[in-house]
């Protein structure tokens, strides 16, 4: 009788639960429609579309051509 209460009051605990969870990501993510500068839900994270100036040009170089550039370390050659 008592693991009866027990086990009945544990699935109410993981309903609630639930229940918080989904309304924690709704709220979220209305408040994300609701800002004037929306994060995108989706969204490119390849290192080109992370490692791209203002300008546009890639700052994404290869390991042959980082092996041929000098190192620079505040302004002077370390290598």
């Amino acid at each position: 009788m008592k693991t009866d209460r027990i086990v009945g009051k544990t699935w109410r605990a993981i309903r609630q639960s639930g229940l918080i969870f989904v309304l924690a990501a709704v709220a979220g993510l209305l408040m994300n429609q609701a800002r004037s500068n929306t994060l995108p839900l989706v969204a490119d994270w390849s290192p080109e579309a992370r490692l791209t100036a203002d300008s546009g040009e890639s700052l994404v170089i290869s390991l042959e051509e980082a092996k041929r550039e000098p190192r620079i370390h505040h302004g002077r050659n370390i290598a």
